[in-house]
């Protein structure tokens, strides 16, 4: 059975995704960056997925590594 759903197009986006997030999270962001991100969540639906999710899977990792450093300092 063939998948007609394209794993490094997926990939690709997800990547863009990422590569967004941490530009936007950094403090050099210009207003012809935002615009560009502005277009590009506007091309298709797809891309606020990816975005949400990259989002999503950012905030799972800071609460994951603060989780971790509250336990090293409650053993201490």
């Amino acid at each position: 059975m063939t998948n007609s759903f394209d794993e490094r197009k997926l990939s690709d986006l997800k990547q863009q995704a990422i590569d967004w997030l941490i530009l936007l999270r950094s403090d050099d962001v210009s207003s012809d960056e935002l615009s560009a991100f502005a277009d590009w969540m506007a091309v298709d639906l797809s891309h606020s997925k990816a975005y949400a999710d990259a989002e999503k899977l950012f905030d799972q990792i800071i609460a994951t590594v603060r989780s971790d450093a509250f336990n090293v300092e409650e053993q201490a």
